[in-house]
């Protein structure tokens, strides 16, 4: 693996932008860990900044570090897609996804019955 940019020993000497995450578009776009770099989505539309970090870590370092858990109902809704269009091993996947889903929310709900 070949990285660019500054390598920081240990989580203290991060840089805050870095560190948390918690650096606003504008922030990370003019940042030294950042390329810089200009795009355009097509021939005809405006010039665009495009973050790539420039740090151990590449653009994961830089990136706004979103996270977002899927909720059963779009397992089901996906499930009956699958169903619906002859798709039966999806279907099956998907099944096992959802009961492991329930399964976990169910082991949180209780735990947390108990606290």
């Amino acid at each position: 693996l070949l990285e660019a940019g500054p390598d920081y020993p240990d989580f203290e000497q991060l840089p805050e932008e870095v560190k948390q995450g918690y650096a606003t578009g504008l922030d990370i776009m003019t940042s030294d860990h950042n390329w810089q770099f200009i795009g355009k989505a097509t021939e005809t539309a405006p010039p665009m900044m495009v973050p790539r970090g420039k740090v151990t870590g590449g653009s994961s370092a830089i990136n706004g570090q979103v996270f977002l858990r899927g909720v059963p109902e779009d397992t089901i809704h996906g499930r009956l897609w699958a169903m619906t269009n002859g798709h039966s091993k999806i279907s099956s996947i998907i099944s096992a996804k959802l009961n492991r889903t329930q399964i976990f929310l169910t082991t949180i709900s209780t735990a947390l019955k108990e606290l």
